[in-house]
């Protein structure tokens, strides 16, 4: 089981994003508004205002998205689309993404298919 974050500086392919998450099947991941480091300084402390291509290309914010994925063949199909999705991240300030190993996981929702079975 692995945690797959990623950090969208193109906020315009969310939409994209999660529609070829349901098409890989992947369900319940949650979508934060996120600020980076570069932003937040140039807005409280205003000796770094000037900085503000270096850091952030003018971006006022981005999407910071958590799942959690079952198996390594749906995570790494996952990963490929998201590199393919946003040209291998080659542009600087695309964004991020990473994936870190679980151990133990509480309360993922089943599947609806699942569940419609029990009934």
């Amino acid at each position: 089981m692995h945690l797959l974050v990623l950090i969208l500086n193109q906020a315009h392919l969310l939409d994209d994003i999660l529609e070829e998450f349901l098409n890989l099947d992947v369900r319940g991941a949650t979508i934060l508004d996120s600020v980076g480091m570069g932003r937040t300084i140039e807005q409280h402390i205003p000796i770094f205002a000037g900085l503000r291509t270096i850091f952030e290309s003018g971006r006022p914010s981005n999407k910071t998205i958590f799942t959690v994925i079952e198996d390594d063949e749906k995570l790494q199909r996952v990963v490929d689309m998201l590199r393919n999705k946003l040209d291998d991240f080659k542009i600087s300030g695309t964004g991020l993404v990473f994936v870190v190993p679980l151990s133990e996981v509480h309360g993922i929702a089943r599947p609806i298919e699942e569940k419609l079975k029990e009934i």
